[in-house]
Parts: structure tokens; C-alpha cells; sequence
């Protein structure tokens, strides 16, 4: 090269001024000479879109997991708010009444039992239910004949519960309604056999079948316990006896006040 000639002074011109290649150039500019060229693109996210969507891809699963976690409890408690099983002790009224009074009058019985209801919805359940009743004393006439007995009463059922669940202003309210089906046992015509001179039928019946159809209203005080201010039930059974003329019904009344145990 002639230090003389006009291309040899922009040859050295351009050697000073200017790196010796575009990756020196882009080098200086970015001040990060030593390194390679892919390194230099990396570090500025030149090639990073696909690292960008994974590290999104990652932050998506992690929310969905978050909330994923926190459903799950969060449906556990919801479910948790209606109790699934509820155990209910109480006191009972029991009007026993023949459908045929002509002959025996209507008499009342005092006791008590429990029942389960155990419900597989919020509002549908299976209740079981065990009562036992001691009665007073009943007069039966025919002719001049006159006899008097008392007895007890056991009933024993199941069937389906609907209950409510809700609010009266401020107040919890729970009115529920069932359909019981079973059983009942009771001495009361035998021991009327037994001392009636008019005893049509050897061997009453003790046994018998019965339905139960009514409501009530619960009332929670706290999650664990409530208040059954007030349960009526028709109940009808169906004991053979000789003094009723062959009407074999009787039709009952049942009240019943209690407290109950939820879990």
C-alpha cells in the first residue's frame, strides 16, 4: 500500500475508526466483546421466544395447581356446612284413637325415643326411627260389662326425610317432612281380652303395621347441636281386635319435642 496514494489513506482511515468484521462492530456496540455470537443473542433474548413460552407454559400449570388445591378444601368446608348424619333424642305425645270409638274411647300415651337420619344429599336423607309409649288407663263397655286396661306402645321405622335448609330473616330454620314405614307392638287389647267378659277374640293381635306421615322444624344452634321445638305425625296402625266391630285401623296422633346431635 503507497502511504501516497488516496485509497491507501481510507484503507487506514477505516482500520481505525471501525472494527475489522460486523461481529467486532456489533461487539462494541454492545459492549461484550470475548463472547460468542449465539451467547450474545441468548443473553439479549434474540433466541429466547421458545424459553419465553416454556417458562409460561410453567407459570399456567403452577396457577392451575394453586387453584386446583384451593378448591379442593374450599368444597370440602361447603360440603362439611349441612351435617350428613343427625341423632335426635325427644319426648312424645302419643294420641291413640280407634277408628270405631263406639265401643273403646280414644287414650293417650307419654314417652320418648330417638331417631338417625342419615342423609346422602343436602336435602334427602333415610331416617330411622325407635319409640316406646306407657299409656293410662282405657274403659271399655259392652253391655253390662265393664273393663279397664293399660299398656305400653313401642313403634319402629324408616323411611325418607325432605328437609329445608334456610334462613327466616336472621334466624336458621330447618322444616323437614317424612314418610316412615314399619312396625308397632302393643299389650293393650290383650290385657283388655283378658279382663273383658266380652272379649270376641281369644288372642289380640300384638303386633301390627304401621305408617307414619308428618313434619317438624329444627332449629341449629350451633354446627354441632339444634332444638326440635315442635314434630306432628299422623300414625296409623293396624292391631286385630275383637272390640272395634272389625275396623282393625287406628288412626293416631303423635307430637314430639327433642334435641339433636349433628356430625
Amino acid at each position: 500500500m503507497r502511504l501516497g496514494s488516496f485509497e491507501g489513506f481510507v484503507a487506514a482511515l477505516n482500520s481505525l475508526v471501525q472494527p475489522s468484521s460486523p461481529a467486532a462492530l456489533f461487539n462494541s456496540y454492545l459492549g461484550l466483546r470475548g463472547k460468542p455470537w449465539k451467547k450474545q443473542l441468548w443473553d439479549f433474548q434474540i433466541l429466547r421466544p421458545a424459553q419465553k413460552l416454556e417458562k409460561g407454559k410453567d407459570k399456567m400449570k403452577q396457577f392451575i395447581w394453586f387453584l386446583v388445591v384451593g378448591f379442593i378444601p374450599s368444597s370440602v368446608a361447603c360440603a362439611q356446612d349441612s351435617p350428613k348424619v343427625e341423632i335426635t333424642g325427644y319426648y312424645s305425645y302419643f294420641r291413640f284413637y280407634p277408628e270405631n270409638n263406639g265401643t273403646l274411647s280414644s287414650h293417650y300415651l307419654n314417652g320418648g325415643g330417638a331417631d338417625v337420619s342419615v342423609f346422602l344429599m343436602k336435602m334427602l336423607g333415610i331416617k330411622a326411627e325407635f319409640g316406646g309409649y306407657q299409656g293410662n288407663l282405657d274403659t271399655h263397655t259392652s253391655g253390662s260389662s265393664v273393663a279397664s286396661a293399660s299398656a305400653n306402645l313401642f313403634t319402629y321405622n324408616i323411611g325418607p326425610v325432605v328437609k329445608l335448609r334456610t334462613k327466616l330473616r336472621t334466624l336458621q330454620v330447618e322444616p323437614f317432612g317424612e314418610a316412615l314405614f314399619g312396625g308397632a307392638h302393643s299389650s293393650f287389647y290383650s290385657n283388655l281380652c283378658k279382663v273383658s267378659q266380652g272379649c270376641l277374640v281369644n288372642n289380640p293381635s300384638n303386633n301390627a303395621f304401621d305408617f307414619v306421615m308428618g313434619g317438624g322444624l329444627d332449629i341449629p344452634l350451633s354446627r354441632a347441636i339444634a332444638f326440635r321445638p315442635v314434630q306432628v305425625d299422623y300414625v296409623l296402625t293396624r292391631f286385630g281386635n275383637g272390640f272395634t266391630a272389625g275396623n282393625q285401623n287406628q288412626s293416631n296422633l303423635r307430637y314430639q319435642i327433642g334435641v339433636q346431635f349433628r356430625f
